[in-house]
């Protein structure tokens, strides 16, 4: 039995789990099983998924900026324009980085 809190229902899409975010399955008149779950599983699913890609592209920026030697010139791209980075910072902002985006993980 699916009861409709604000919207009605017509039937569950696997592939769009949005627009049932409010409803709730019951059994027996006991509910057992919200479908909004489906949804949150979606989103956490995304979010692993971008901080894993931005973990591995960080982790191969710090594996290129330890073979440079250290009188190399580092650029940061900020908006349209390159601002020249001292290695050290570079090397310190990134490992930051990865270290923020390991406890997001």
């Amino acid at each position: 039995m699916i009861s409709a809190k604000s919207r009605k229902a017509s039937f569950v899409d696997s592939r769009n789990f949005s627009r049932f975010d409010s409803f709730l399955v019951s059994g027996g008149g006991k509910p057992y099983f919200s479908v909004f779950i489906f949804s949150d599983i979606g989103k956490n699913h995304q979010l692993r998924k971008k901080y894993t890609i931005q973990l591995g592209e960080n982790e191969l920026v710090l594996k290129e900026l330890d073979l440079l030697e250290e009188d190399a010139n580092v650029y940061k791209l900020i908006g349209p324009v390159l601002v020249k980075q001292d290695l050290a910072e570079a090397n310190a902002n990134v490992r930051k980085r990865i270290e923020y985006i390991s406890a997001e993980l």
